[in-house]
């Protein structure tokens, strides 16, 4: 029973990536540099598990809507995608298997998913409704971060536009909004489904932009 509720809590993002992974122009993508993706994911929580800890120390001395806030934008948000972020940088930039700007999407969804993934096995002895409700709202956030910053991150390699940044940014940003409502919890933190959807709808927006910018300059598949 256990079993099933988190392959349903788990289902929802993978049908998502599956469907990123059949849209991808060009080459089929590696299943290899994909399980490799998620294995990396799955690793990339002991720090951020790590760091959270640490970042929680200050947010002792703080109260109200400040302690709020901290815990949501720099305990979560902040170190979760940081952490995620590094794992995709060196993914997009180092292996040579990433060769046009949707596999920077890709990957970068399916390192989130593995980091989803186990983040949301730590809540198996919560009962199936937090499992179910953390498999519609926070493995697609993870995944949908994950993209965001895959696109952005694979622009700046691709484009060198410089451009890395702004995804972390931005996924700091929304995951940081989505944790706010969350935390306030009652009829606000159905908020945060608004928050999810709008990054479900990204995903495909991104990956047309991504398929329009085609591969690296001449083709190459090799770093800056």
């Amino acid at each position: 029973m256990l079993v099933a509720i988190v392959v349903l809590a788990l289902a929802p993002s993978i049908l998502v990536m599956w469907w990123a992974y059949r849209r991808e122009s060009g080459k089929p993508e590696s299943v290899r540099l994909l399980a490799v993706a998620f294995l990396l994911g799955l690793l990339t929580v002991i720090p951020a598990l790590a760091a959270g800890m640490l970042a929680s120390l200050a947010h002792r001395a703080l109260t109200g809507w400040l302690r709020l806030l901290y815990q949501a934008f720099v305990t979560a948000a902040t170190v979760e995608e940081g952490a995620k972020f590094v794992l995709i940088w060196a993914l997009v930039h180092r292996h040579p298997g990433v060769t046009e700007t949707a596999d920077g999407i890709v990957y970068g969804m399916a390192a989130s998913l593995g980091f989803a993934f186990l983040e949301t096995s730590l809540y198996v002895g919560e009962s199936a409704f937090v499992l179910l409700l953390r498999g519609v709202t926070a493995v697609p956030l993870h995944v949908g971060c994950g993209a965001l910053m895959g696109y952005f991150v694979s622009q700046s390699r691709f484009h060198a536009n410089g451009g890395a940044w702004i995804g972390l940014i931005v996924a700091i940003a929304v995951h940081g909004v989505y944790d706010s409502l969350v935390f306030v919890g009652g009829r606000v933190a159905f908020l945060s489904l608004v928050v999810v959807a709008g990054l479900i709808v990204s995903v495909p927006m991104l990956l047309s932009r991504a398929r329009r910018a085609g591969l690296g300059p001449a083709g190459s598949a090799s770093g800056p």
